[in-house]
């Protein structure tokens, strides 16, 4: 209680107020975690959120972010616990996040580290460093060096605005334009020349990307050759920025060293060597071309890059029929020259923007405008209950990526058109099978897989191919209903395709929704991941 007491002696007592008085000492720490970015995140530009959570036994009163254990930002002094990060007044490279969590009682605990790369232009642009290699096998001009620079969306508009010097000295170079990005027509691959006259192995050039040059171009030489003398490769991290073959990590950043040093060696042992058979299912399938270029933009290395071509050159050159009645097919024995996996016209389009081979575009085109832009309706569209002989995912997948891929080299609003109109008749068939995924008659799938012919679902596997081709459609166009098709299917995939059995229950897919396919797959996960991580997206 409180008395008052005035001038004269009146007094006057308060009203009492009951208290706990408790002298324990609190000595627990908060814990404390990040939540944003993620660790091995690449971050760029004026506003990233750096986030954490935390939480404490009496309670959290502060969070202090750090950078490189400097302090980033003022301790936020409220959940939820950010800040707002320009990444523009750190340098480009690795750096370090963590979170400092304060208690009342002074007690602290930091978060564990986080890890991003800061990749911000510079202003005007960005500059960045070029192995040229000699390759004294190619069969093009003696000392050229031709083949593209892949550019990011919106990195490039003129063609002139690309400089390349040899320490501080300008070279003079020819340019053509390869291809361009739909969204705001900016330069996606860029045709680059010049003459490398240096002696050795390699040598080192920086490319200034939205820098004017100031010499006069030389004239450009058409691309005949297989492969230049010269031959020009860019770091990972830049290749996979770009996107020239969409989404990739550089290896050794995703995370999972075991897996990325498997799938260099099975590499080497799969397709390190270039085929020589008439028909793709024979050495290329499922493309090694698009397989070599993924792997060359992961790693920035020579030999994928010219292992991607001379794939390119070997399928587009021995593997499809240039002339006659069979032209844009598969050169294959009869039973296979109606499928669509046997001919990757969307390869052959990336290895004309990564070289400038005309040539390979005329062939992708071949195949689609003879063969997948006359794929049949049915392919994309059965009523429920409908069977045919055969009916799989995949033959719908293989002939939207080539045409898309078409579309992505030579910009013709007729092939989008018609993805557009097939990827219709794709989500009206999940609709009509109460929103799912592309239900079919199982056994139809493939009858020697062991599938009844009173069992019908969806096949993962290629599902994962399918959605491959839709969420690049997606990307592309920014239609709504191939992002309502691609929920569709996942909701549906994850509802009812998980395995039940160890040792993957829960966590791999079946190959076939049947029940002579119950154990997990975990081939089939890594041909779905993607699409369910674009679904988060």
């Amino acid at each position: 209680t409180a008395r008052a007491r005035d001038a004269v002696g009146n007094t006057a007592t308060s009203a009492p107020v009951t208290v706990t008085v408790s002298n324990v000492t609190d000595t627990t720490p908060p814990t404390v975690s990040m939540t944003a970015p993620a660790n091995g995140a690449t971050v760029s530009g004026t506003a990233v959120t750096v986030s954490a959570n935390a939480a404490d036994n009496v309670g959290v009163v502060g969070v202090q972010f750090l950078l490189d254990g400097a302090n980033l930002g003022a301790e936020d002094m409220a959940a939820p616990y950010s800040i707002s990060w320009n990444t523009t007044t750190a340098t480009n490279g690795s750096h370090t996040l963590t979170a400092r969590a304060r208690d009342a009682a002074g007690n602290t605990a930091t978060s564990p580290v986080v890890t991003v790369t800061v990749s911000n232009a510079p202003p005007g642009g960005q500059t960045v460093s070029a192995t040229v290699h000699d390759y004294p096998t190619g069969n093009g001009p003696v000392n050229l060096v031709s083949n593209s620079i892949p550019l990011k969306p919106g990195a490039l508009r003129d063609p002139r605005n690309i400089r390349l010097r040899d320490g501080a000295a300008e070279v003079p170079v020819a340019t053509r334009v390869l291809a361009s990005w739909p969204q705001d027509n900016s330069i996606r691959a860029l045709l680059v020349q010049f003459d490398a006259p240096f002696a050795g192995a390699t040598r080192t050039y920086e490319v200034d990307i939205g820098t004017p040059r100031t010499l006069p171009d030389p004239a450009l030489v058409p691309v005949t050759w297989r492969l230049p003398r010269r031959i020009l490769t860019l770091p990972a991290l830049y290749l996979s920025d770009s996107l020239i073959v969409w989404e990739q990590k550089p290896l050794g950043q995703t995370g999972f060293p075991a897996w990325d040093t498997k799938q260099l060696s099975n590499y080497d042992r799969a397709i390190g060597t270039v085929g020589t058979a008439p028909c793709s299912n024979d050495d290329n399938y499922y493309d090694a071309t698009g397989t070599s270029y993924q792997i060359y933009v992961r790693t920035g290395d020579l030999k994928y890059l010219v292992n991607a071509r001379l794939w390119g050159w070997h399928h587009g050159r021995d593997q499809i029929y240039l002339s006659g009645p069979d032209i844009g097919r598969p050169r294959c024995p009869a039973g296979y020259m109606g499928n669509t996996r046997y001919t990757y016209p969307a390869s052959l389009g990336v290895d004309y923007m990564m070289w400038g081979d005309d040539e390979s575009r005329r062939i992708a085109g071949l195949v689609v405008d003879n063969f997948d832009m006359l794929h049949a309706d049915s392919n994309y569209y059965l009523a429920p209950g409908t069977r045919l002989p055969w009916w799989t995912e995949r033959e719908a997948a293989f002939a939207l990526q080539s045409i898309l891929g078409h579309y992505e080299a030579t910009g013709d609003p007729r092939y989008l058109a018609r993805v557009t109109n097939r990827i219709g008749l794709l989500h009206r068939m999940q609709v009509d099978n109460s929103r799912r995924a592309w239900v079919h008659n199982l056994y139809d799938h493939d009858p020697g897989e062991g599938c009844l012919v009173t069992e019908w679902g969806s096949s993962p596997w290629m599902s994962g191919l399918l959605l491959e081709a839709i969420v690049k459609y997606h990307k592309l166009s920014g239609d709504p209903i191939a992002k309502e098709s691609i929920e569709m299917a996942l909701d549906d995939l994850r509802a009812n395709y998980l395995t039940t059995r160890a040792p993957y229950a829960g966590r791999s897919f079946r190959y076939l929704g049947c029940a002579a396919w119950l154990d997990g797959v975990p081939d089939v996960d890594n041909l779905i991941s993607h699409a369910f991580a674009y679904g988060y997206k």
